[in-house]
């Protein structure tokens, strides 16, 4: 089971009741819950909180020793109208925030009454914000979510949950969770170098590929023809005379040779 701390800031005067004689006056610093703090310098002024819940603390500013001799501060807290605590803190060089100034037993579950009271006059007490348990049937509307931190945004009631304790952790399964999405994460990084590397290399060879055919390959030819013409035509037979002159008288026949062509090719 879940335990939950609620906390109601000073400023949240629909749960707490200052006593308005002697009275009390609004402050606070960056220092303080909400920047804000009730204050007195009265004696017999009242802060009263009641609350359904088993648990109860006051936090509070104690503040600095004081160097024009005012007097230190002294509380008491009551529950249902029993015995009170005192509390008589010894202040210091520096003012002290957030302070614990009171915290009961274990308390029986059923409404509450807590009284606090400011016992000297003219010391400096400041009431910061109060923590209390409630009970499991309370209304949650006085409460935030579990997770909200200790200095969430003031709700239209000043409340806020500053503790959440449970048997149970999930932190476990988000570890699991994490490492399987990286893991995950990785695998599908490396698919996709390796799709890119392929890709890169693929396209490279395409490239090689279509510079060798840019410069042409030598390509096979043929010489023309050779071609002989035939000589004139002649008849089939010529006479030949020679002239007297040349002292040879004769007659001679010639054929005409055959007519021919040759063809050269290289293959």
């Amino acid at each position: 089971m879940s335990t939950t701390l609620v906390r109601v800031d000073d400023s949240d005067v629909s749960s707490i009741q200052y006593s308005n004689d002697p009275g009390w006056f609004a402050a606070g610093s960056a220092n303080e819950f909400n920047h804000t703090t009730h204050g007195t310098r009265n004696a017999g002024a009242t802060a009263t909180f009641v609350f359904n819940g088993t648990f109860v603390q006051v936090y509070g500013t104690i503040p600095a020793a004081g160097t024009s001799g005012d007097p230190d501060p002294v509380s008491t807290f009551s529950i249902d109208a029993g015995s009170s605590a005192t509390f008589a803190p010894t202040p210091g060089r520096d003012d002290v925030f957030q302070q614990v100034m009171f915290q009961s037993a274990d308390l029986q579950a059923a409404e509450h009454t807590l009284v606090i009271n400011s016992t000297i006059d003219l010391s400096w007490f400041w009431l910061d914000y109060i923590v209390y348990t409630p009970l499991e049937e309370e209304d949650v509307s006085r409460s935030l979510s579990p997770s909200s931190s200790a200095s969430a945004t003031r709700t239209a009631t000043s409340t806020s949950t500053v503790a959440v304790s449970s048997s149970k952790s999930s932190a476990p399964p988000a570890i699991i969770g994490g490492t399987l999405g990286g893991l995950a994460a990785l695998v599908v990084l490396g698919c996709l170098i390796g799709f890119l590397c392929y890709r890169s290399r693929r396209l490279k060879r395409r490239s090689t590929l279509a510079h060798e055919h840019s410069r042409g390959a030598p390509t096979p030819f043929m010489l023309e023809s050779a071609y002989v013409p035939p000589p004139k035509s002649l008849s089939a037979y010529h006479t030949i005379t020679l002239p007297s002159e040349s002292g040879i008288a004769a007659t001679g026949e010639y054929q005409n040779p055959p007519s021919y062509q040759a063809t050269v090719g290289l293959h």
